[in-house]
């Protein structure tokens, strides 16, 4: 098999089933610049344990406002000897391969990973931009999440490169399986939050700004019963704002600030669902998307996220306009009246539009 060098930032679960397929068909190595997730960080030893491929740190680095410069790249290129390079966006990963490359005549195919939504590609400017434009013709091929953003690419660079489409989706036998793993903790959180009986709609993501919260409380403000629990899975800075606000509604009884969760107990709230929302102004991608529709459960998502691409208007959930509160009040109205009961005897079948095999074969012809 053929050896692929992988730099990426860290491990996130919803990258796994991705780099797993790499190393079931190339001899993968991946090199991760951070131990973990700056932002949100996730059991690492847990995801690790679980891995197909090989992989090292790169932890020395010069910080720099925040950001990471990570000193290595050539040590592992030379190490591995790859015959091909995925790197990540347009900043050392992909610069350094391609530099190396030039330099010293090196034979292997460099592409690089691309989460940018739509919205975000169109907006992009700064040192960002000029990478970008530097590279786009330079590289060998790029991966994005998003047909829409690969069409994008073709038609403003005018480039004649591989463009591979994947978007961040999980392996669909061994999802569901982890589905029917966490039933029995869906009916405990049934117990434990006193949600029998009601329908839910679900959120989970960080607690912050980009995500919206405060447009996707103030919609179900406009349809508040009863009958309904919003559910809010996550930590974040805007948490305590975000409480004093549902406190001064009234809402208390009603939206559920639960915490994080990861693995088994974070797919259980899927389970419990009967819709589920992604009101973000900002997000690259929005992996949670993918995993509520592949539990089954319909979704509603911002128009500005790079999953709005997975939903289909009235086939698997509907999008909106992230500013538009009253849009989102009435398509959660009409969903959540038209949701059926939720039985936690068995898990529901996937309702996204891709598959990850097809995805699968896709990608691995393209890297020949």
């Amino acid at each position: 098999m053929k050896r692929l060098l992988i730099f990426h930032s860290a491990l996130a679960p919803y990258r796994l089933d991705f780099f797993n397929t790499l190393a079931d068909n190339y001899n993968c190595h991946i090199v991760f610049l951070s131990r973990n997730n700056r932002n949100q960080p996730f059991n690492q030893k847990e995801l690790l344990s679980k891995a197909r491929f090989t992989y090292s740190f790169m932890d020395i680095k010069i910080v720099i406002k925040n950001r990471d410069f990570n000193i290595g790249y050539l040590y592992h290129i030379i190490r591995y000897k790859p015959e091909i390079i995925i790197g990540g966006e347009y900043g050392l990963p992909a610069l350094i391969p391609y530099f190396y490359k030039k330099l010293f005549r090196q034979k292997y195919t460099i592409y690089t990973i691309c989460d940018d939504s739509l919205k975000i590609a169109q907006e992009c400017k700064g040192i960002r931009a000029k990478l970008r434009s530097y590279l786009v013709h330079k590289l060998d091929g790029f991966i994005f999440i998003s047909s829409q953003v690969s069409q994008w690419y073709k038609e403003n660079f005018k480039i004649n490169k591989k463009l591979i489409v994947f978007p961040i989706i999980k392996e669909e036998n061994n999802y569901q399986l982890q589905l029917i793993k966490s039933l029995p903790i869906s009916i405990s959180f049934q117990d434990k939050f006193k949600l029998k009986g009601k329908k839910i709609i679900l959120y989970i993501g960080r607690l912050t700004e980009v995500k919206n919260l405060n447009l996707l409380i103030n919609a179900y403000k406009q349809i508040a019963n009863p009958n309904y629990t919003l559910i809010l899975v996550g930590e974040g800075n805007q948490k305590k704002q975000l409480q004093e606000k549902v406190q001064k509604l009234n809402l208390s009884n009603q939206v559920l600030f639960v915490g994080r969760y990861e693995g088994n107990e974070l797919y259980a709230w899927y389970n419990l669902a009967n819709i589920f929302v992604l009101p973000s102004v900002y997000e690259p991608f929005g992996a949670v998307t993918a995993e509520a529709l592949q539990a089954g459960c319909p979704v509603l998502c911002s128009q500005n996220a790079g999953s709005a691409e997975l939903i289909k208007n009235n086939i698997n959930g509907h999008l909106f306009d992230p500013q538009n509160e009253n849009q989102l009040a009435i398509l959660l109205k009409e969903y959540i009246n038209n949701a059926p009961n939720i039985n936690l005897n068995q898990i529901r079948s996937s309702i996204l539009i891709t598959t990850f095999e097809s995805c699968k074969n896709k990608l691995i012809q393209s890297l020949k």
